[in-house]
């Protein structure tokens, strides 16, 4: 179900980031993972590109992603409910149709593995800040506010660190 935080909805509840085990992002760019990882020199978890775990990757991007993922909060008190699927084609929500997707995958407080995939649809309407979410599943759209461009349409090579890879993937020295 959905989540309250801070007085806002949320898509589903908050997620606590020592519980991710992974977070796929799937776009027009690129598809890619971050996943759980177990850093023997320094005794705990870290979550790593998946097939590029020795690589670091842009904090200032990553702390879009976690803040977006993990918090979830929509800008509306109630989302728009009882969509058919048309209406959520409308709103670009649908798999066809979307810029983006991502699924979380969690741990609960019971230990047990839990997944959203959210699709992430177009602009809203008369707003420049926030975008068009559904949580697969639901048929119900909310608005997110803008963090998306940081984010969630990020190729995996700008999510690399730039002393790795140049702006656009080149190698540099």
């Amino acid at each position: 179900g959905e989540g309250i935080y801070l007085n806002t909805i949320c898509l589903y509840p908050v997620i606590d980031t020592s519980s991710l085990v992974s977070i796929e992002i799937k776009n027009d760019k690129s598809e890619f993972a971050f996943i759980r990882t177990w850093n023997k020199d320094s005794g705990k978890y870290e979550m790593k590109l998946e097939g590029h775990e020795n690589l670091t990757y842009d904090d200032t991007a990553y702390a879009y992603l976690i803040a977006y993922v993990c918090t979830p909060s929509s800008v509306d008190n109630e989302p728009i409910r009882d969509l058919t699927d048309e209406d959520m084609r409308q709103f670009g929500v649908t798999e066809d149709t979307c810029l983006a997707t991502y699924k979380i995958t969690y741990e609960d407080e019971n230990g047990e593995l839990k997944s959203h995939t959210v699709r992430l649809g177009e602009k809203a309407a008369s707003s420049t800040v926030t975008y068009y979410v559904a949580l697969e599943g639901r048929n119900s759209v909310y608005r997110m506010l803008d963090g998306v461009e940081q984010s969630l349409l990020l190729s995996i090579e700008e999510y690399v660190s730039p002393k790795i890879y140049g702006k656009f993937g080149n190698s540099s020295d």
